[in-house]
């Protein structure tokens, strides 16, 4: 297409189209609500490893971990919020739910500092404090993930990702200070924590206001990949509780998300969402450490000094590219078919979390029973085996990579993602020809993937939507522009295909 006819297209034709309701740099405010955001998350990863995930204080117990008495409170705290989702939704704008959570969080903070100014002889401290702050975690991390339905899987799994690598840094700066600093910053992390949260849900709130936002939420969870994913990230969470007492090589003295394997895939996939690389493929990486994964665990039992920790970092990448799946998927089913924040995290973050609390209940009880310590051969053992059986469930249950759009790169097809003249010109066909004859803004995204040349299933698993669903708007198409197959309609916007007709049998 010449300059010249690219100048006399209208202005709005000239801009690529976009799959996100607002980008970072559309609004100042908009990029304030999401560092808000960013801060409130890595203020409660911090809360969280200081009072119950970490080890820079030895809080008194009650014969078992307060981190098992924390996950299971928080387990079913997430669940809760499952079968509560539309009260969620209707008021995660307004200040009262995170102020129960911030309320919840001083207690069991001001609980969890009693225990150890009184050595732990109050049971019912010990006890309250780790239902307390499970819940108020549970509720405060269903309310972070609301901003899944204004902003696209890219900016969620951003902020996420920076949120869980800012949270080590803070811990390393009171690192030496041990109960002292916990006593003093603790408290002020929940604090902070919550003004971030209400702020930035609330700023995001009037920045999303006439965006498509107040459009009803879908509450029926029926996405085979959201399955899938959420069962790989509790597998592997599994998986990591049990390998914990074994391994026990995490950074900081801290939990899961300060280990350097988890850490280096945070810094991997934020700098591939930020550059945009179309070339950016978590999945393959996922098949890459996956193996890797099973072999070092396995490679325990020869006793080398160097496959510990070997061992550890692939298993917390793991994790992590499991993590990052998780989110990926439900942040794209939020934005694009309007799911339930409320509801898809209850259910992702729910099972993870019992999934947690039962890799490490399982691994108390079996030390109990048979008598050994975590060093034993035998342990070790049985840690590799979970392992290769977690490894090998993935490699059969992990998706495409195709189900994964996490940059913008992925919302294009495969063999050309670079955007040019004869691109822009497509969508502007694509907005004319709709506009002529009705479409709604479903069918026009759909009009141009097709137009673009993907098949049924490709425009499925773009979408995040069934082959039925898919198949029906395609009919609606036809229908609207009088066209009988897929033929017609590139002629119609007067592209070119080489299958002609033959396309639409593609599924």
């Amino acid at each position: 297409m010449s300059n010249e006819l690219f100048d006399e297209l209208p202005k709005e034709a000239r801009q690529p189209i976009e799959f996100e309701v607002l980008s970072l740099s559309s609004s100042p405010t908009m990029l304030g609500s999401i560092l808000l955001l960013v801060a409130a998350f890595a203020f409660h990863r911090t809360w969280e490893e200081l009072f119950f995930i970490g080890r820079l204080c030895n809080f008194p117990t009650l014969g078992f971990s307060n981190y098992q008495i924390f996950l299971l409170a928080k387990g079913l705290a997430l669940l809760a919020c499952v079968a509560a989702a539309r009260i969620i939704d209707a008021g995660w704008n307004h200040r009262a739910p995170a102020n129960i959570a911030g309320v919840l969080l001083l207690l069991s903070s001001g609980l969890m500092l009693t225990t150890l100014m009184d050595g732990g002889d109050s049971a019912i401290a010990v006890l309250a404090a780790g239902i307390l702050g499970g819940v108020a975690s549970g509720l405060f991390t269903v309310l972070w993930f609301e901003q899944c339905r204004s902003l696209s899987a890219a900016v969620v799994v951003l902020s996420f990702l920076v949120a869980c690598m800012v949270a080590p840094l803070i811990i390393v700066m009171g690192e030496h200070f041990g109960v002292i600093w916990v006593a003093a910053v603790g408290p002020l992390l929940a604090v902070a924590a919550v003004a971030c949260l209400t702020q930035g849900l609330s700023d995001l709130s009037r920045n999303t206001a006439g965006s498509g936002d107040e459009k009803p939420l879908v509450y029926e969870v029926k996405n085979d990949t959201f399955w899938k994913t959420s069962l790989l990230l509790g597998i592997f969470t599994f998986a990591f509780a049990m390998g914990k007492p074994v391994l026990g090589n995490d950074m900081f003295a801290a939990g899961s998300h300060t280990a350097l394997g988890a850490l280096l895939v945070s810094a991997f996939v934020c700098v591939g969402i930020a550059t945009n690389n179309r070339r950016f493929d978590i999945v393959t990486l996922f098949r890459i450490v996956l193996p890797a994964t099973a072999v070092f665990s396995l490679l325990l039992l020869t006793g080398a000094p160097f496959m510990m920790p070997l061992a550890d970092n692939c298993l917390s990448a793991s994790f992590k590219i499991a993590e990052v799946l998780a989110v990926s998927t439900l942040a794209n089913l939020c934005f694009r078919r309007r799911s339930s924040p409320a509801r898809l995290i209850g259910i992702a973050f729910g099972l993870k979390t019992l999934f947690c609390f039962f890799g490490g209940a399982v691994w108390d009880v079996v030390a109990f029973v048979s008598g050994v310590s975590a060093s034993h051969e035998w342990m070790t053992v049985g840690f590799g085996a979970v392992i290769a059986v977690a490894v090998l469930v993935a490699m059969i249950m992990l998706p495409s990579r195709a189900s994964f759009a996490i940059t913008k790169a992925t919302l294009r097809p495969d063999e050309d993602i670079r955007r040019s003249e004869s691109t822009e010109m497509l969508e502007y066909r694509c907005h004319d020809l709709a506009k002529r004859v009705g479409l709604t803004p479903r069918e026009e995204e759909i009009l141009l993937l097709f137009a673009e040349g993907l098949s049924v299933r490709e425009v499925q698993e773009r979408l995040y939507i069934s082959k039925e669903t898919v198949k029906t708007h395609r009919r609606n198409i036809y229908c609207k522009c009088g066209v009988a197959d897929r033929g017609e309609l590139l002629a119609l916007l007067d592209v070119s295909s080489a299958g002609g007709g033959q396309a639409d049998i593609l599924c």
